[in-house]
């Protein structure tokens, strides 16, 4: 596996049995930097008009930001891994290419046989304590193929020059949505399926039709995610940490609060885990169609599948001592991030969740400090964050520095002006004056059933040519739900809704030990193109175990969060470069300030019924007609009507 380039110098931390290139017996690696990723859509920071931010630039000078894969006294050795499998201590080397080391001896850092590092008194079980366990990890963890990127490249992107961010390499296919700073983008539509490898065992595959999809190790499945095309919520810059010294404080309602190293952290059992994380955001663009919100414009690529490893954040409050009865027993869990941001006259992220879910096994909470096989990139939170399955992705806070147990929920900014969905009637203004943003009924956690059409992609067009009544032409995309709720059924309409077929769908990842299912189902399903010609729109929608699916109209909230309505694309005649008819495909929008999508284009160019003249000689004179810079798609009368595979790599 060809290690993920990771940012600025990487050092490693020796502390316990040290080795002589400086790796500890537990391979703690120090990295520099991390970035922001917590979901939440409020651009706080953020100029709309213009996308940038008003963040204050902290930390110095660019260095230089690759991980060298040659062997000397300046690497870490790649046989050097941690007890419990980390990859941490193969990764990095320090910007001046030597291996640091931190602290002497467990003993010395006065860590204890559990990994902890305690900072409060009282040995014995916290009250009520006794009846929660630890997880029994014994069981075998599945094997996964993690997904690499043919044009990824660790260079500074220009546009994050003069920014905090200018040390951080990111991907130049990324679609920003809020201009230079802070960083938040999404990858192409046409790549979010297309670039990612599955596991190689076997699928859960099948559908309503009982027909078989692609399997996990197909390339084409999309099933993991690549790290370089994850999406990104940054609310600013996005802070340089250390490994070697950076620690976690627990606290609260705990009776032995900590300071945890990520050696400590490294020492507990782990726990691995494909997740998928939603920006609670996602689509919002529709919602800014119709009336603008406070948030910018998200397309339908604010989401992503990896696999998350890190150790389970009830296993770590049950040595802390966690206060679960009594009348010092704890109800929420605060979380508080790195960065400093400009919410209510400055204040770190911090949100909270309630302290029943995180100690429930079937939750599966984690303290994560790796993502595909790879310590956390500066985006997605370096050196760990915290990993919430079913919930959006502005609960998982990154960069976490404190963990405390408390009686009532975060009293953090963000925790209140962020992630709620507000009735229609309600503005920007009326929320602050009457205070809606405080109503708790209001709040997001899990996610919400919701599905996207991915391919065909915004523009391509499929020509009629001979024989169209034999082509097929295959819809593919995504489908989710919250709560670890399973997809039972995806299904798409031709006609508005009157009437509905049944698509096949893929559960990639089978439900966890508690019958959950936490990542996306992948679905598809061909269509004869005949049966295409003269139609308005395709729309798809899901339906997850508990008969929750998806309304065919957006509700319009002024923060533009949870947007699951049916996904329309459009159908419309158009004259291919060859000079023929055919059919083009409009999605609804397009992200960030791409121009393009049916509900910004004129009218002119809404879809219609039967191909006209006027459609033709429009389409010839503009010289094929192809618009939005879509591609043909290849039909034959012999087989189905695919993508070319390499047309993503573009």
């Amino acid at each position: 596996m060809v290690a993920h380039q990771e940012s600025c110098g990487v050092a490693v931390a020796a502390v316990a049995g040290s080795v002589p290139n400086g790796v500890s017996a537990n391979g703690v690696m120090t990295k520099g930097g991390e970035a922001c990723e917590i979901d939440g859509d409020f651009a706080n920071g953020v100029t709309m008009a213009n996308g940038v931010g008003n963040s204050e630039n902290a930390s110095g000078d660019l260095k230089k930001t690759s991980v060298e894969v040659a062997a000397a006294d300046s690497i870490v050795s790649p046989a050097a891994v941690t007890s419990n499998g980390s990859d941490f201590a193969k990764h990095g080397a320090q910007a001046n290419g030597s291996a640091s080391t931190a602290g002497a001896t467990a003993a010395a850092n006065g860590v204890s046989e559990n990994g902890i590092k305690a900072t409060g008194e009282g040995e014995e079980e916290a009250e009520g304590a006794e009846g929660a366990e630890e997880e029994d990890y014994e069981e075998e963890e599945e094997e996964y193929e993690y997904p690499l990127v043919a044009d990824e490249s660790d260079s500074i992107d220009a546009r994050d020059a003069n920014t905090p961010d200018k040390w951080i390499p990111r991907h130049p296919s990324l679609v920003r949505l809020t201009g230079k700073h802070p960083f938040n983008c999404e990858p192409p539509l046409s790549r979010l399926l297309t670039s990612g490898l599955g596991s190689g065992s076997a699928s859960d595959a099948g559908s309503a039709s009982g027909s078989i999809s692609a399997s996990r190790s197909d390339p084409a499945s999309g099933f993991i995610t690549p790290v370089p095309l994850h999406y990104v919520r940054n609310h600013g810059y996005v802070p340089r940490l250390d490994s070697s010294t950076w620690r976690i404080e627990i606290s609260g309602l705990v009776s032995k609060p900590a300071s945890l190293s990520m050696a400590d952290l490294l020492a507990m059992p782990s726990r691995r885990l494909p997740v998928l994380l939603v920006c609670v955001g996602n689509r919002r663009k529709e919602q800014n169609a119709v009336k603008q919100t406070i948030g910018f414009s998200w397309g339908a690529g604010g989401a992503a599948t990896t696999v998350w490893k890190g150790v389970l954040l009830r296993d770590v409050l049950i040595k802390c001592g966690v206060q679960l009865k009594g009348k010092n027993a704890g109800k929420f869990v605060c979380f508080e991030g790195a960065e400093t941001l400009p919410g209510g006259g400055g204040s770190t992220y911090g949100t909270s969740m309630e302290l029943s879910r995180v100690m429930d096994p079937a939750n599966e909470v984690l303290l994560a400090y790796e993502q595909n096989g790879q310590v956390l990139s500066p985006d997605h939170g370096f050196p760990i964050r915290v990993i919430i399955p079913g919930f959006i992705g502005g609960r998982m806070v990154k960069w976490l520095k404190k963990v405390e147990v408390t009686r009532g929920e975060s009293q953090n900014y963000y925790h209140f002006h962020d992630n709620r969905v507000l009735p229609s009637h309600v503005d920007a203004e009326t929320a602050a004056r009457d205070g809606w943003w405080r109503k708790k009924e209001y709040i997001c956690n899990e996610l919400a059933i919701n599905s996207a059409i991915v391919s065909p992609d915004h523009g391509d067009v499929v020509a009629l040519e001979g024989g169209a009544g034999m082509q097929q032409l295959t819809l593919k995309g995504y489908a989710y739900s919250g709560g670890g709720r399973k997809v039972t059924r995806v299904e798409i309409t031709l006609d508005g809704g009157n009437t509905w077929r049944l698509c096949d769908i893929t559960h990639p990842s089978p439900p966890t030990r508690h019958g959950k299912h936490w990542t996306w189902s992948l679905w598809a399903t061909a269509v004869p193109v005949v049966d295409l010609v003269g139609v308005k729109e395709v729309a798809v929608r899901a339906w997850d175990e508990a008969t929750n699916t998806q309304p065919d109209k957006l509700t319009w909230n002024v923060m533009g969060m949870m947007n699951n309505c049916w996904f329309r694309v459009r159908v419309t005649p158009t004259v291919t470069a060859a000079g023929s008819i055919g059919l083009q495909f409009v999605h609804p929008t397009r992200p960030g300030n791409l121009q393009g999508g049916w509900m910004y284009d004129s009218p002119g160019e809404s879809p219609g019924g039967a191909v006209g003249a006027t459609a033709v000689a429009a389409g010839a004179a503009a010289g094929g007609g192809v618009a939005h810079g879509g591609r043909l798609l290849q039909c034959s009368s012999q087989q189905t009507c695919l993508l070319p595979p390499r047309s993503f790599l573009r």
